[in-house]
């Protein structure tokens, strides 16, 4: 078979254009060419580079040498602070040894005592006590099942019987109210079961596996029902704490994909997912699930219906509608930004010169740690939300400003398609939202509380891959907002569900139930 070959030009003019033709279409392939390695070193780095995405991991010191621009003396003695304070740490830590048991735990005494013809010594003489040594082991008990057996004599009178009067007698005492009518499980057994499926991320088939060998085996469906009916009767609680986050005035939100089992109109393989939402201040903050499944922004607009104050997010599209608002302030996360520009430094080439100095990438890098050194400033003094505000619109508000016209001078130079020209173009799309957190000091600069806030269920989600049903995630999301928000407020989970499995059959008002939230500090 002939090839056909495009006949040659026969003028110089025609030579010129098809000359500059192939240039063109030389340098279209190496741009593609290169955008294309780019994106092989970026998946070669997520594979074999460490997951961290600090700067120390990323910029070489020999790089760092290198780098000449005016704000390495204005970072240096910043720099030098920092490193003051990590030595100082490190170094308390090299003191510290192991950490003593805790003073709360019981503690049974064994004496080692000699025996009588111990005491005496070999010339006779009776030994008295010099000292002791005193040393501590940790022992560890077994759960036990026990049964309870309750009790409700009733007691009649004869002499109203022989009078006819039957209504009054027999007596007895009044019943005891119970979490799940209609079962045999106690507030501490209920607690145990779901303590181990949702703040431990143990699956019910391993969980029975255990009470059989504790000598009593319950079955998997049992406790998926118990799980069910609990999540419905802790909605309650559920619907006061969001009432309560909203009053708050600062949320964050995000969500993470979850499958679903039976939802209608939907395949099993398909996803949906659980959406977070976190309210300040961070250390007593409130975290709650809401299991949807979809991930259109009529979720959040629901979630937030009628509330005032910031409300914090990554650029996902469906949180634009805040922009929109008059009464919720959309504040963007700066880790987003700095993980763009992390994954430019990655997949850049490794190719070394000795004349070379930092990308921009590293530059921009250089920038964002700036506001971060900030905030750790303001954590280790422990500053209250007015010094916060007043030290970023001191300090920070000027680093963003000189970079957001830096990002603008060099957009224009750089690649579009590159993974540089995308974290530039990323960061300059939401930046009216990456300045909002300057303007109140109870706003963190990254959402990585509400990130944080998602990784009990993600790991609880690798043990149990699915949810049975669109009910049983309902429940799974009312169970994991009232653990994770007890764990936060400072509740060991499962002596709060105790606590709350034993109170809550016996409040009658709505008074007595907010009493029983995991707000409430413990006693």
């Amino acid at each position: 078979m002939k090839t056909l070959v495009a006949p040659l030009p026969k003028n110089t003019k025609d030579w010129e254009k098809l000359l500059a033709e192939k240039e063109v279409s030389i340098a279209t392939r190496n741009e593609e060419i290169e955008l294309l390695r780019e994106r092989i070193r970026l998946l070669q780095a997520k594979l074999f580079m460490p997951k961290s995405e600090k700067l120390r991991h990323i910029i070489s010191a020999d790089q760092l040498a290198l780098f000449d621009e005016d704000e390495v003396a204005a970072d240096k003695s910043t720099e030098d602070d920092d490193s003051e304070t990590e030595d100082r740490v490190i170094k308390a830590r090299k003191r510290r040894g192991r950490k003593p048991l805790p003073d709360d735990l019981p503690r049974r005494e064994i004496l080692h005592d000699l025996t009588d013809e111990e005491k005496i010594c070999d010339c006779g003489c009776n030994r008295v006590l010099g000292g002791e040594n005193v040393t501590e082991e940790l022992e560890y008990t077994p759960a036990v099942l026990e049964i309870l057996r309750h009790r409700w004599p009733w007691y009649v009178c004869r002499a109203c019987e022989k009078a006819g009067e039957r209504e009054k007698s027999p007596i007895k005492s009044a019943a005891r109210q119970r979490m799940l009518r209609g079962t045999m499980a106690g507030p501490t057994l209920l607690a145990f079961v779901i303590t181990a499926k949702f703040a431990d991320g143990m699956p019910f088939y391993r969980l029975a596996r255990q009470t059989r060998r504790l000598g009593l085996e319950i079955s998997r469906a049992t406790m998926s029902n118990w799980a069910r009916m609990i999540g419905v009767r802790l909605t309650t609680l559920w619907e006061m704490l969001l009432a309560e986050a909203k009053a708050r005035g600062w949320l964050q939100i995000d969500e993470t994909r979850v499958q679903v089992h039976k939802e209608e109109g939907k395949t099993n393989q398909s996803l949906s997912y659980m959406w977070v939402v976190r309210a300040g201040p961070l250390k007593k903050s409130i975290i709650l699930y809401k299991y949807e499944p979809s991930r259109g922004s009529h979720v959040a607009q629901e979630l937030l219906k009628d509330y005032k104050g910031y409300v914090q997010t990554d650029a996902y599209g469906g949180y634009d509608f805040l922009a929109k608002s008059t009464d919720i302030r959309h504040v963007g996360d700066w880790d987003h930004v700095h993980r763009k520009f992390v994954e430019a430094v990655q997949a850049r080439s490794r190719k070394k010169s000795a004349t070379s100095r930092l990308t921009y990438a590293e530059i921009a890098l250089k920038k964002i740690a700036r506001l971060y050194r900030i905030e750790k400033e303001a954590r280790l003094g422990e500053y209250d939300a007015a010094s916060v505000a007043a030290l970023r619109e001191l300090k920070a508000r000027p680093i963003i400003e000189e970079f957001g016209t830096w990002l603008r001078d060099l957009m224009p130079k750089t690649p579009e398609k590159g993974l540089l020209g995308k974290a530039i173009s990323y960061t300059l799309k939401i930046w009216p939202r990456l300045t909002v957190y300057l303007e109140d000091g109870n706003v963190p600069i990254s959402t990585t509380y509400v990130e944080n806030a998602i990784r009990p269920f993600v790991i609880g989600r690798k043990a149990w891959l699915f949810c049975g049903s669109p009910r049983g995630a309902n429940a799974s999301a009312v169970i994991y907002s009232i653990i994770e928000t007890a764990r936060a407020n400072g509740w060991e989970p499962f002596a709060y569900l105790s606590y709350l499995f034993r109170e809550l059959p016996l409040a009658d008002t709505d008074a007595a139930v907010r009493a029983l939230l995991p707000t409430v500090p413990p006693k």
